[in-house]
């Protein structure tokens, strides 16, 4: 006679407690998604949506950035027009293009990887990838959008992230939508950027062999801060807000875009839905909450110099890391460094791209600077004379891009990983093609005095003679500093701080 089996009640109640967890999540997505399709109907406003606290306080901090705080503050250049000015600045949201909206598709996953072209993946590892030719062959820009975020799924794939930190496809795919959603189109700062920016990562990681000296964690914070980098950018930089006195310019006083830019990419990854390191241990979430900062906070150009130079005084050692090929080991503050150096060279990445495609990206920042301009002629504010499309000549600043910043961020990296030397060959192709062009220029309009610094060499803050990370951690702003980080004891600190120090006396 068979014996009855035993129920095992604890594992019942597990799986019950877990498929009505699921049940429940899905149905805030139904009602998330219900009243994006009907947020018009009044029965709408009877749907409640129960967000977590944390959502909760970053929909109140990210409230309006662009709106000008205090108006009695702004200086204003044409005092004739200071009444009709101060009436356009309170009305004014300070931004070249207005937010865009959720779609009801973006919670619900529809993608398939398979779907991606054979050709796009082969050329995700190279610098021929044109993603502003998508705008030609993909005429819907919404089906543009899903394929690009495609392809971002699937260089997570093929970098083993999604197997390796067990992240759910479902919420990777609504967390790359969600950022897409965040960039607005202004004409340069775009979700084209936001990909380029990532497939020059990509790039890096892969074909360069940058990926050599970093774990699959490193590359996991790397991808996400390149997709998050410049969400919910305006298209005016960063001393614009600071003359119009805007929300996110009294917010965040130093570094104040690369902030909000780092609570954007918080905002998203906190949300239920999004949520791709629900399965990394708290600590290790906590960290990567912290190095996606400090990679976010990299990208402001004032630090163009103090990054540079502390990976030029990491070099040697990395060199040599780099050329054991296995066993690799790096203290804390050569993985910033590392990782920093990475994420600003995927930034200026448009001149290591063959002319054709380069000359498409110089002619949309130098668009986008010109209507930061119209926007600063039209407020009254004072006009920053570096961005006045009267001045800059753009075949010239493209020359003083080149060796100003380009150059020596690239034969930094390339002095540590050798394959970087690709990316140094097409931007010593692009600056001789520039300088003829300039050459033409010059003798049509009669050019005679020209700087030889790029505009982006303007402002370089000095170092204070800390270590980068203490560095990064300092232009954080009080808003940004320690969302997601997590308090920590004052023991368990020193004794992190402790067991880094032994570290590195091991590794020296």
């Amino acid at each position: 006679m068979a014996m009855p089996q035993k129920i095992n009640l604890k594992s019942e109640y597990l799986a019950l407690k877990e498929e009505l967890a699921t049940l429940q999540f899905e149905t805030e997505l139904l009602k998330k998604a219900f009243h994006l399709v009907f947020q018009e109907d009044e029965s709408c406003s009877k749907l409640v949506i129960s967000e977590t606290p944390e959502v909760r306080m970053f929909q109140r901090m990210l409230a309006s950035p662009y709106a000008v705080v205090d108006q009695a503050k702004v200086t204003i250049s044409t005092p004739s027009a200071t009444e009709d000015v101060a009436e356009e600045l309170l009305k004014s949201v300070m931004a070249l293009a207005p937010v865009r909206p959720m779609l009801c598709r973006n919670f619900f996953p529809t993608f398939n990887l398979n779907a991606v072209s054979e050709e796009h993946i082969k050329l995700l590892g190279s610098v021929e990838f044109d993603v502003l030719g998508f705008k030609d062959s993909i005429p819907d820009e919404l089906d543009r959008e899903q394929y690009m975020v495609m392809l971002i799924m699937h260089m997570y794939q093929q970098l083993g992230l999604i197997s390796c930190f067990r992240i759910p496809e479902a919420k990777l795919f609504r967390f790359i939508n969600f950022i897409c959603r965040r960039y607005r189109h202004v004409p340069f700062h775009n979700w084209y950027h936001a990909f380029n920016v990532t497939q020059t990562m990509y790039f890096l990681l892969t074909t360069c062999e940058c990926r050599k000296l970093l774990k699959p964690f490193g590359l996991l914070v790397l991808m996400t801060a390149a997709v998050c980098h410049d969400a919910d950018h305006p298209g005016l930089n960063n001393v614009f807000h600071a003359k119009a006195h805007t929300r996110v310019g009294i917010l965040h006083k130093a570094s104040t875009l690369e902030n909000h830019h780092y609570l954007q990419a918080l905002s998203v990854l906190y949300l239920p839905e999004c949520r791709i390191f629900e399965n990394l241990p708290e600590g290790k979430r906590a960290r990567a909450y912290e190095y996606i900062r400090h990679i976010i906070l990299a990208t402001d150009l004032s630090l163009h110099k103090i990054i540079l130079t502390s990976m030029e005084s990491h070099g040697k050692r990395l060199a040599k890391q780099f050329n054991k090929r296995k066993g690799a080991k790096l203290n804390r503050e050569e993985k910033i460094a590392v990782m920093c150096c990475i994420m600003k060279c995927s930034d200026l990445s448009n001149e290591i791209r063959p002319s054709r495609i380069a000359d498409k990206w110089a002619a949309l920042i130098n668009q986008e600077f010109s209507d930061q301009s119209a926007a600063e002629k039209k407020l009254g504010l004072p006009l920053t004379p570096w961005i006045d499309p009267d001045k800059i000549i753009m075949e010239k600043e493209q020359i003083n891009f080149i060796k100003g910043l380009c150059m020596p961020l690239y034969q930094t990296l390339q002095n540590v990983f050798t394959p970087v030397d690709v990316c140094i060959q097409q931007l010593q192709s692009n600056l001789e093609n520039w300088e003829e062009r300039f050459r033409i220029v010059e003798e049509a309009k009669g050019i005679r005095e020209v700087t030889d610094r790029s505009v982006f060499q303007e402002d370089q803050q000095k170092g204070t003679g800390k270590s980068l990370t203490d560095q990064l951690t300092s232009l954080a702003s009080g808003a940004a500093a320690g969302l997601g980080i997590g308090k920590k004891k004052k023991k368990e600190k020193e004794k992190e701080k402790e067991k880094e120090k032994e570290k590195e006396k091991k590794v020296a």
